[in-house]
């Protein structure tokens, strides 16, 4: 008799998690099964990437949107800055910052390949990561201000020479004009000011779709950021 009340409630279960897989997104299942709720924090690889409110910080995520000429109107929901920032955390190592807390060229290489992964056709995007003092990560009132000669990551996918981050160029015979009708990575690290001036000549009425948030990674707190948007030309 248990035997058959066994089976009976293990085919139950059975045919409610299939009635829920066939109906909810997967997102959904996972609070079902594990719990959570509705959230801003990314859960999907392990990753711990929670984005930042207008207070946080002593407003720190309103600052990098001054420094990147962005008003509330002009940004758009998380969802492509959001994963991009996914895959910097996966990769991020302390090799990535130098001792000024600035991305390097290590760090450029390394975000390339997030670049290569999450940019579209004519896109622009621009990343930063910064470790946050103890201190500084445990007050909800930390000065964090960030300055527009600060350097961050900036990549685009449009026209030019067909290289892939400065590979695989055409190359030009002297005295021609240079190539510029194929598909094209570059990258750099530039200055927020930089940054600010390309957001700003992207595609007329377009949004940028921007993620502020921090992470944990090997005991340090990091504050990361993301942008992409649609180039105007």
């Amino acid at each position: 008799m248990k035997r058959k009340k066994f089976l009976a409630l293990a085919l139950a279960g059975v045919m409610t998690a299939a009635t829920l897989t066939a109906c909810a997104p997967l997102e959904d299942l996972y609070d079902w099964f594990f719990g959570g709720g509705s959230g801003s924090a990314s859960r999907g690889n392990g990753v711990n990437l929670v984005e930042l409110n207008d207070k946080d910080y002593n407003g720190l995520k309103k600052q990098i949107m001054d420094r990147l000429g962005l008003n509330d109107g002009d940004v758009t929901t998380p969802d492509r800055s959001r994963k991009a920032l996914e895959e910097v955390v996966g990769k991020l190592d302390a090799a990535m910052l130098d001792t000024d807390n600035k991305l390097n060229t290590a760090g450029q290489k390394a975000l390339n390949d997030v670049a290569k992964s999450q940019l579209q056709w004519n896109n622009g995007m621009c990343i930063d990561v910064m470790k946050l003092s103890p201190a500084r990560a445990a007050a909800a009132d930390a000065d964090s201000a960030i300055s527009e000669d600060r350097t961050l990551y900036r990549a685009e996918y449009t026209n030019g020479n067909g290289g892939i981050f400065g590979v695989g160029g055409a190359e030009v015979e002297p005295g021609q004009p240079p190539e510029t009708g194929r598909e094209t990575y570059t990258s750099d690290l530039e200055a927020y000011w930089s940054v600010n001036a390309n957001i700003g000549s992207r595609k007329d009425d377009s949004k940028v779709d921007l993620f502020v948030g921090t992470f944990t990674k090997n005991g340090e707190t990091y504050l990361a950021v993301a942008a992409l948007w649609e180039l105007g030309w």
